[in-house]
């Protein structure tokens, strides 16, 4: 794998404070392959999504992050981006549940 991408994972899931200031939070980062000819409007639709973030491509590969509150919503997230008119792949890479009152 491109080592652009796994650096851009690795910096848009580290140090990300807990927008809630007081309950865990749950950032999670994706690849996301997209359909040659519709990656604009796919990108544009994945980012309009709360909590969600698209950090550039690589060869046609995107780096996604999502941060919720839970996993539920990590999850009904993720599975909204996967149903959207050409994404190809969405496949988690890393996820990370941070608790600022435990200093993670």
């Amino acid at each position: 794998m491109n080592t652009g991408i796994i650096e851009s994972v690795r910096e848009a899931t580290t140090d990300t404070p807990n927008s809630a200031g007081d309950a865990p939070v749950v950032i999670s980062s994706y690849l996301a392959l997209l359909r040659k000819g519709c990656e604009e409007e796919v990108v544009a639709s994945m980012a309009a999504l709360e909590g969600v973030e698209v950090h550039g491509s690589e060869h046609g590969q995107y780096v996604v992050t999502i941060e919720a509150d839970s996993v539920d919503e990590t999850f009904e997230r993720a599975t909204k981006i996967t149903r959207l008119e050409g994404v190809t792949t969405f496949s988690l890479v890393h996820c990370n549940f941070e608790d600022e009152d435990l200093g993670a």
